[in-house]
């Protein structure tokens, strides 16, 4: 029988429905109003900050030819929108803005959330691969364009921790969901057993004395709960 952490049972109609309901449907990939709320404030934030990148990027884009903006930032806008089909399609999501956000500065947010997304919904071998993918991409992007001023090493030690991060939080964002889940199935089963199980049944005693349950009956027991004991001021009590 599934336990809490303080060791007592779980209990299927304690658990909240809103909370099964969202692992489950996170696991299957199925969008629910919450997810579409997250999603559209995920892709909102995201071309806000490609849009963004126009005025914050100036250092950068003064290395680059001058069509080299306006194309980075139009990417950077439609792998935001891409984001949507992040939960129905994980892995080819993060596997086309590995290269989008390996080469456009604009799409970088977009990339990392991907990647997070096939780490919270994929299985860990994916997800490291993946994530070893957008690296494999992202750090040579800085021999072709230096950015901010960092040095080689400094910038790869950067893109390793935040792609580290995004796989670690989905790992563990997978990792609860998958207890959630085994914990409302073993307490889903447990109900079902305690709902099948046969009643216990009362056998008379041939003298009219209490009747005790089958089982006790055939041990001897007298202190099974179910056995009928006579009250001391009642009738056929002892003088």
């Amino acid at each position: 029988m599934a336990t809490t952490r303080e060791g007592r049972p779980v209990d299927a109609g304690r658990l909240s429905h809103a909370r099964i309901r969202g692992a489950v449907a996170s696991a299957s990939g199925e969008r629910t109003p919450a997810s579409t709320v997250v999603d559209a404030i995920l892709i909102a934030g995201c071309m806000v900050a490609a849009l963004g990148s126009v005025t914050g990027q100036q250092s950068v884009w003064v290395m680059l030819p001058d069509w080299w903006m306006p194309a980075d930032v139009i990417m950077g806008v439609l792998a935001s929108a891409l984001l949507w089909w992040r939960r129905r399609h994980p892995v080819a999501v993060a596997v086309v803005l590995a290269v989008v956000g390996g080469v456009f500065i604009s799409a970088a947010a977009p990339a990392i959330i991907a990647v997070y997304t096939v780490a919270s919904l994929s299985r860990a071998w994916i997800a490291v691969a993946v994530t070893l993918l957008h690296l494999g991409i992202a750090i040579p992007y800085y021999l072709v364009v230096p950015i901010g001023g960092l040095g080689m090493l400094s910038w790869v030690v950067f893109m390793m921790l935040i792609y580290a991060t995004a796989l670690t939080l989905g790992l563990a964002v997978r990792a609860r969901r998958q207890v959630i889940v085994a914990l409302v199935t073993a307490a889903g089963r447990s109900a079902a057993t305690r709902s099948c199980a046969p009643p216990t049944r009362v056998r008379p005693s041939a003298h009219g004395s209490p009747g005790r349950c089958t089982t006790c009956w055939r041990t001897g027991s007298r202190s099974c709960p179910s056995t009928r004991v006579p009250s001391s001021t009642g009738p056929g009590a002892a003088p």
